[in-house]
């Protein structure tokens, strides 16, 4: 009796296998492009590609049983090569960019002063309260020394110029004023001056 549980339960996992490749056989794609050292990737699992002699080749369910034959191109990898002088860049902007926002938990709820006035990630602020700024710490300081007054903001967006105001809120987590905002005045990066390509 055991024997015969055993047996079709084996059969019924073994048909619901093959059924699922069969359905799978009909979204195998006709054409493939593979690296040239590794021509038995390019399908999805189970199955499994053959080169035949023609230079095309099968589909084949667990590497055994052909499905599908399949048109391969061949790709060759391309290498490249790093060569030059290391060199490091820092690039600041002339202002702050605005690199995200977040909301503030205030006593009243949950709010994003900048976000509300219209401000959006990716703007350039040049100024605030008509006082040019271009590091973090200048905008941080405005902010937080406002006690809560409106603050207006001159900034750059896709090349023109806008002016918004917003009043910053008093964040419950630690008494201080804030807006919302995100900033960054400059960023870095290290690179080389060229490459080669093996050929």
């Amino acid at each position: 009796m055991k024997k015969r549980v055993w047996i079709a339960a084996l059969s019924a996992a073994l048909s619901a296998v093959l059924l699922a490749s069969a359905v799978a056989v009909t979204r195998l794609p006709d054409r493939v492009s593979v690296f040239a050292d590794c021509v038995s990737e390019g399908l999805p699992a189970p199955f499994v590609m053959e080169r035949e002699e023609d230079g095309d080749g099968s589909a084949r369910l667990f590497g055994l049983l052909p499905v599908k034959s399949v048109s391969v191109s061949l790709v060759e990898r391309t290498k490249l090569i790093p060569c030059g002088m290391p060199f490091g860049v820092k690039l600041f902007t002339d202002g702050v960019m605005v690199v995200g926002m977040g909301d503030i938990a205030t006593e009243r709820g949950t709010v994003n002063p900048a976000k509300e006035a219209g401000m959006r990630i990716g703007d350039v602020i040049v100024s605030m309260d008509g006082k040019k700024v271009s590091t973090n710490e200048e905008v941080a300081q405005i902010i937080s020394g406002s006690e809560g007054k409106s603050i207006s903001v001159r900034l750059i967006r896709d090349g023109k110029e806008f002016s918004y105001q917003f009043q910053p809120v008093m964040a419950a987590s630690d008494g201080r004023y804030k807006a919302g905002l995100w900033v960054r005045d400059s960023t870095a990066g290290i690179g080389t001056i060229t490459f080669i390509e093996e050929g």
